[in-house]
């Protein structure tokens, strides 16, 4: 439950609570030895990164939670950090390469659509903005 306690911290503002839901997550991954769950941690720490501004930390986390959630074989978890990746792409300006953002969304899109699934940039929004 971490992960989701960081979407709810991250869409109220709470920075604070956010860390340690992700400190939290971080350590459970780590007792477990499940890339699952560390990928899941990844993901949290990336979208708290964004919040804070650090776009060079969320990149890299939110690319090795890709990384992860790819090779588990997690593809609807997958698509999410393709999202996320996509809103950094976007927050970095023009000069980071608007095309491997496009490219991240529409592969991102792409998954939802072929799980039946719709993406839910709403949700993303508020969290990070």
């Amino acid at each position: 439950l971490y992960p989701v306690a960081v979407l709810v911290f991250l869409a109220t503002g709470d920075l604070e609570r956010a860390d340690r839901a992700c400190a939290g997550a971080e350590e459970l991954a780590a007792s477990f030895g499940s890339r699952a769950r560390g990928a899941g941690a990844q993901h949290a720490r990336g979208l708290v990164a964004v919040k804070r501004g650090d776009l060079g930390a969320a990149r890299t986390a939110l690319q090795a939670a890709l990384t992860s959630f790819e090779a588990v074989g997690q593809p609807y978890d997958a698509a999410r950090c393709m999202q996320a990746l996509a809103v950094v792409g976007r927050r970095a300006g023009a000069d980071d390469g608007a095309a491997a953002t496009d490219t991240l969304e529409r592969r991102a899109r792409d998954l939802y659509g072929s799980l039946g699934a719709d993406p839910d940039p709403d949700r993303l929004s508020v969290s990070l903005a």
